[in-house]
């Protein structure tokens, strides 16, 4: 039964390994966390090892060979939760090779298969077996549970990986399947959803005809298709795809709204169950998965739009005499967060070059809405000559006060003029920029260095804009040598949960300097591609706008 637990925690989670662990004497180093898991009764998170306080909890995972690890207790029998006096017998544990956030989600999910797992340790084999035919109350009950607990689950998707998430963890903790997948019928074709983290599997398209065996039937069709052994795909997979764990039993439900068919619903045992004759159980689990998936489907339709309306409020970059300039914009990865970040370059009267990056308070529509609305004030004003970057800054804060733009916004400007003198070999440019409340902007120089262009206040606290119009801010300026590049860029960048942001600013500066020493900087999009990859490798949590800048090369 614990390879069967383990089994999931791993294609669940995506680690390296997991086990189900008795609390005893061993010595080998998962019996050493799962004694520190019992003693306490809670959950044990550790997402680096090289950080962690506890020197136990140290010395286990390096000799497990793991960077992190996740770990639960399972609740004694009768209890919802554990209780640390009534004693923990066993801990599930999972745990990954290298260092790793572990999302509240993925503890839910752990928590949720220790107390199935706690049911199965307690129940004697024979009750557990499926010969035994259960009664009508407990078949009910049984059902309730499930449909309450895909309720609860499809109620917090808000994508359509989130929705075959949901199904798979429900399938295989409540039904018992070996696997549960969610076919999409796309115009002639079917393609497998991947649940949200499941970055292991291919991902199919394939093409839609009736003699691709039962999938292609369902979905055209309707109605269910159940079958077991090779004659089904059970031994290789719907269309020949391998699918793991899959068993001879194979139920196939059409997912459907209405008069729609949106594809079907693959569930898959090691072995007959009665859970597979629950048809009334099993068509609501199919329509509650339909409702969900379209519902998902809506959201991220209005959420394509929000992103294409941010991205329409940006600037098309022109080019600019004597400055290369390349930007990018991208949206968080659950795109719900789309938001008020901007980038901009402006060639100025005078033969100099204004570029800013900004970013508005809020993450909706109107937070969009608004950015369209500073920037363009922003790029007025920078092209009129309404003097240096801080002067800029306070007359845009004064613009948006006087104008009724009741908004929240950070932004830096800076301004790049040619300074040297050309007969005395001097080919400096003059950099002059003030910031409102913004990460400070990096400066790659020649040698493959970065440095940090701190706030321009002597307290090192520049205020936001919006908060106290008219307040006076100061420019610092710099001369710099041609071929250096300005990097700046919004907090999405730098910023990752509880991390300080100190060291969210050293990791830029590494990722900068480690591209600009293997050649990305020759070419500035080479240079930002290289640097956003580094960076936010894990993901993103927030939108990210960022703009770099090069000179007089």
């Amino acid at each position: 039964m614990g390879e069967r637990y383990t089994a999931w925690v791993a294609r669940l989670l995506g680690c390296t390994g997991a086990e189900l662990v008795a609390v005893g004497r061993d010595r080998t180093p998962q019996a050493a966390l799962a004694r520190l898991v019992a003693a306490t009764a809670e959950a044990l998170v550790v997402a680096d090892r090289t950080i962690e306080a506890d020197p136990r909890v140290v010395s286990a995972l390096a000799e497990l060979g793991a960077g992190a690890c996740l770990a639960v207790p399972l609740p004694t029998a009768g209890q919802a939760e554990p209780d640390d006096e009534a004693g923990v017998h066993a801990v599930l544990l999972a745990w990954h090779e290298d260092p790793r956030t572990w999302s509240s989600e993925e503890l839910a999910d752990l928590e949720e298969l220790a107390r199935v797992a706690a049911l199965d340790t307690a129940a004697p084999a024979a009750g557990r077996s499926t010969a035994t035919a259960p009664d009508a109350a407990e078949a009910e009950s049984r059902r309730g549970l499930t449909l309450l607990s895909l309720s609860e689950s499809l109620s917090a998707t808000r994508s359509q990986a989130d929705v075959a998430h949901a199904v798979e963890l429900v399938a295989l903790i409540q039904l018992g399947c070996s696997d549960a997948d969610l076919w999409l019928l796309e115009d002639d074709h079917l393609r497998l959803l991947l649940p949200r983290g499941r970055d292991d599997v291919p991902a199919l398209r394939v093409p839609l005809s009736h003699d691709r065996g039962p999938h292609g039937l369902v979905a055209v069709l309707g109605g269910s298709s159940v079958g077991a052994g090779p004659e089904t795909g059970a031994a290789d997979g719907p269309i020949g795809r391998p699918v793991g764990t899959a068993g001879p039993l194979v139920l196939l439900l059409p997912l459907t709204v209405g008069e729609q068919t949106l594809g079907v619903l693959d569930l898959r045992w090691e072995a007959p169950t009665r859970a597979a004759d629950d048809r009334p159980m099993l068509e609501a689990l199919a329509s509650y998965t339909a409702q969900a998936l379209q519902r998902a489907a809506l959201l991220q339709e209005r959420l394509d739009a929000l992103i294409t309306l941010q991205q329409s409020l940006l600037p098309r970059l022109r080019p600019i005499p004597g400055v290369e300039v390349a930007a990018r914009y991208l949206p968080a990865d659950s795109r719900d967060r789309v938001g008020g970040d901007w980038y901009d370059a402006v060639a100025l009267p005078d033969g100099g070059c204004a570029v800013t990056v900004g970013d508005v308070v809020g993450h909706d529509v109107h937070a969009a809405a608004a950015m369209g609305q500073v920037r363009t004030v922003l790029r007025a004003l920078a092209w009129s000559g309404s003097g240096g970057p801080a002067a800029t800054l306070t007359s845009l804060d004064l613009a948006l006060d006087g104008l009724g733009l009741d908004t929240l916004a950070t932004a830096v400007v800076a301004h790049l003029r040619p300074g040297g003198s050309e007969d005395a070999g001097d080919s400096s440019w003059q950099l002059a920029w003030a910031s409102a409340g913004h990460p400070p902007p990096v400066l790659l120089g020649l040698d493959g260095t970065t440095r940090l262009l701190e706030p321009t206040t002597p307290d090192g606290v520049d205020l936001m804009l919006g908060v106290a119009p008219g307040t006076d801010r100061d420019d610092r300026t710099l001369a710099v040598p041609a071929g250096s590049v300005l990097l700046l860029y919004t907090d999405g960048l730098i910023e990752r949960g509880r991390e300080h942001l100190d060291d969210g600013l050293d990791r830029l500066r590494g990722a900068v300097e480690e591209v600009a020493a293997g050649g990305g900087a020759a070419s500035l999009d080479d240079l930002l591609d290289g640097v956003l990859t580094r960076v936010t490798g894990g993901g993103r949590a927030d939108d990210i706008a960022v703009l770099a800048v090069r000179w007089g090369s």
